[in-house]
């Protein structure tokens, strides 16, 4: 675009006149007068314009994108807090949790250590049941063997007491000559002729025996002891008692006994030897109901005191 000159239409420097103009040409220099282009600076200011433009655009992006990451800067915050919190709550919990198996280790540790004490317990009373129960064996052993031999002695007793009402009816006749015959019942037929002319000297009335025998084997050089068997112990009662008041010739009469009443006449026996041995004197056996006691003589009363032992 052309410069446009603006002067006065006189043509030259204004004199004083009033309807002249001022020629600004010719009063300054070019160099004191700016020169618009208007085209160009409408351009200008249509640049600066969209540049200002771009910029608001620019700054709302950025305002945009700055609010968008305070949001999610925010959010993240927020989503950081709460999985703290969650993260503070899981670690509370977990502490409790911890807390909680301590307190059941210390109650587990404590019942074991119950369970311990209760099973050693435990042991020491199986330990004393097992010894009561061998006790209790033992004592039922020793008590089924006290038993047997009660049974066995109260068997004892009474076959010993049968044996003797049965031997109560005999009498035993020692000191008669046994016969030499062959025949046996020669032998038998002597031996009674024997045995009754010692009844007949003991009691005339005596009733004849049902029985008579010889005890144990023969021996040519030894007579052997004969059995009287008769029906009642009333007649032998009587002929015991006679014994003593007769002449009988070195024939001797005891009693039938048991086994075992031999057995205790035979202690007696040794016993009185072993005292009169020692310096005892007097002393003698004596049956008293039955039973053969040793007694002591009197000897200035003649009467026997009886010791039993």
């Amino acid at each position: 675009m052309n410069n446009l000159l603006r002067s006065p239409n006189g043509g030259g420097i204004c004199r004083g006149s009033s309807d002249s103009q001022l020629n600004m040409s010719a009063v300054s220099d070019n160099s004191q007068v700016t020169f618009r282009n208007k085209r160009k600076l409408h351009s200008e200011n249509d640049r600066i314009m969209d540049e200002l433009s771009d910029l608001k655009k620019q700054m709302a992006d950025m305002i945009a994108l700055i609010s968008s990451t305070s949001s999610a800067q925010t959010e993240n915050i927020d989503k950081l807090c709460r999985d703290v919190t969650a993260i503070r709550n899981e670690v509370n919990s977990v502490s409790n949790t911890m807390a909680s198996m301590t307190i059941e280790q210390d109650k587990l540790r404590t019942d074991i250590h119950h369970l311990v004490t209760s099973t050693q317990d435990t042991k020491k009373r199986v330990t004393l049941l097992e010894s009561d129960v061998n006790e209790l064996k033992l004592s039922a052993t020793q008590n089924s063997n006290k038993m047997l031999v009660t049974c066995e002695s109260y068997e004892k007793l009474i076959n010993e007491c049968q044996e003797r009402n049965e031997r109560r009816k005999n009498i035993i006749l020692a000191g008669i000559t046994e016969s030499t015959a062959e025949n046996n019942a020669d032998r038998t037929q002597h031996d009674l002729q024997e045995v009754s002319k010692v009844i007949k000297l003991l009691n005339s009335d005596c009733p004849e025996p049902q029985q008579i025998f010889r005890l144990g084997r023969y021996q040519s050089n030894k007579s052997r002891l004969i059995k009287v068997c008769f029906s009642s112990e009333k007649i032998t009662k009587q002929l015991l008692r006679k014994k003593t008041t007769v002449q009988l010739n070195n024939i001797k009469i005891y009693s039938d006994q048991t086994p075992y009443q031999r057995e205790v006449l035979k202690n007696l026996q040794k016993e009185l030897q072993q005292r009169t041995a020692n310096g005892e004197c007097n002393l003698r056996i004596k049956y008293e109901k039955g039973i053969p006691k040793i007694i002591k003589i009197d000897a200035k009363n003649f009467t026997a005191t009886v010791t039993e032992f």
